[in-house]
């Protein structure tokens, strides 16, 4: 029988349970006297899990900034754990669904500061998307009445690069919302990044100029010193930009992994 040592030492952890590192080690391991004495029915069981389901869930649609209910379902769970180690369970059944929940659960919980961590880096963006807005916008200002031909190409690439930042900040937020399905928030999150890539470079282009964008180098005092503020705006930007690709793969993951646990309870609910 598959042992989840892991879980147990996270859940000993939530809930301040002095035990050892391992459920297989009883000589280092202190259980509390309910874990000892407790063996749910299968229709505890059942409803327990249906519970606890629905209340991960809840806390991975809120970035785990709220966990409702979480305590109690650790302890249930951790309960149930600790009987099919001590064999109090004789349907193979049940306790293979229930080993597999419990890993998949384990590690869905384990990885809350990712989605905690994916709600502050979209906040980041936003805040600091709309100091970069505040540049662009003056820029748009003073190609207002363009001049010549190259200021109108001003004019139109600096309406794109508030284009290209609002669109970045829709995705960004997008792509961390439960609303969005697991295979759009990919998508979401890929024209994010390249947004995120495409604005650098055009507002290097139009600092320096760039012959392979077709962008001539701004001259304009007043324009090049707004572009700068950008710039230097731009940074943190791709910095958290690059943070929130970096945990992407790990945070959809456990999102997918939500729906094999809503599959694991719809098949033990059904035993």
């Amino acid at each position: 029988m598959k042992i989840v040592s892991n879980f147990i030492i996270i859940l000993c952890a939530i809930i301040s349970i002095n035990c050892g590192a391992s459920p297989t080690d009883n000589k280092k391991a202190t259980i509390t006297d309910k874990a000892q004495k407790t063996k749910y029915s299968e229709a505890q069981i059942k409803n327990n899990i249906s519970k606890c389901t629905m209340i991960l869930r809840k806390a991975v649609e809120e970035h785990f900034l709220k966990e409702d209910g979480m305590e109690d379902c650790n302890k249930s769970i951790y309960e149930m754990n600790y009987a099919i180690y001590n064999k109090r369970y004789r349907n193979s059944q049940l306790i293979n669904y229930l080993e597999k929940y419990f890993d998949i659960y384990s590690e869905v919980y384990s990885n809350k500061k990712l989605f905690i961590e994916s709600c502050a880096l979209v906040k980041k963006i936003k805040e600091t998307s709309k100091k970069m807005s505040v540049h662009i916008n003056n820029l748009n200002k003073i190609f207002l009445n363009p001049s010549s031909k190259a200021e109108k190409d001003f004019a139109y690439i600096s309406n794109r690069n508030k284009d290209l930042l609002d669109r970045l900040v829709l995705n960004a937020e997008l792509a961390i919302n439960p609303e969005t399905g697991n295979d759009e928030a990919v998508k979401k999150m890929d024209r994010m990044a390249k947004d995120a890539i495409i604005l650098g470079r055009v507002i290097n282009a139009m600092l320096l100029g760039d012959g392979k964008l077709r962008i001539q180098e701004v001259k304009d005092k007043q324009a090049r010193n707004e572009l700068a503020l950008a710039k230097n705006i731009y940074t943190p930007i791709r910095n958290n930009v690059g943070a929130l690709l970096d945990i992407a793969p790990d945070l959809y993951k456990s999102r997918y992994q939500l729906n094999e646990l809503q599959n694991i309870t719809d098949n033990l609910v059904r035993l």
